[in-house]
């Protein structure tokens, strides 16, 4: 969550992964409203955004490189070493699995990344809107899993990494292997500033 003013912005992660990934760190972003736009609920639409608005060189940024090796345990696992990569393992009990990893490149994110849509576990649905979440929502933006028709048989496991990118950029520039087992935001932010404190 980022926090701009008064005006808090929720998921950010899509936009961020790819700024990273496009290495773009000095950029203005003009917000109208409160939220991100969804788009189609993958990164896509902000690979094309900076691909139009094009990118100045401003020299090379030295990134941050690890130590030693950071692992985080709660409910899930974080962990943070030399290397240049960026991977998850996921495993719901009646949901998506599966383990993948990619490196931490441009030509990665754009061709194994990028398209992978936000998804949702069917059974979640009904907790979730009466939680008061997921209101800008739709079949456009969201995949159900395991309802909707997929662009790849683990797309749920390439968001998940979309997502795991998009928290590491918090980082600022950084040379890292960044690899999380049953992930989520709040363990990401957690173990990063750990890692990095």
């Amino acid at each position: 969550m980022l926090r701009a003013g008064d005006v808090v912005v929720r998921t950010p992660e899509h936009l961020l992964a790819t700024l990273a990934a496009l290495g773009v760190w000095d950029v203005a972003i003009e917000l109208e409203g409160d939220e991100l736009p969804a788009l189609d609920g993958s990164a896509a639409g902000w690979v094309d955004a900076v691909d139009e608005a094009g990118r100045v060189p401003t020299g090379p940024l030295e990134p941050r490189l690890p130590s030693g090796v950071a692992r985080i345990e709660a409910d899930g696992v974080a962990t943070l070493e030399p290397g240049a990569s960026v991977g998850v393992a996921v495993a719901y009990d009646d949901g998506p699995s599966g383990l993948l990893e990619v490196p931490a490149t441009e030509e990665a994110f754009r061709a194994e990344v990028a398209w992978a849509r936000t998804f949702v576990l069917a059974r979640d649905v009904p907790r979730l809107l009466a939680a008061g979440r997921g209101r800008g929502a739709s079949e456009a933006n969201t995949v159900v899993w395991p309802t909707s028709e997929l662009r790849a048989p683990d797309e749920p496991v390439r968001h998940k990494l979309l997502d795991a990118w998009g928290d590491l950029a918090l980082a600022g520039p950084i040379r890292a292997r960044w690899f999380v087992e049953r992930g989520h935001h709040q363990l990401h932010v957690h173990a990063l500033r750990e890692a990095l404190a």
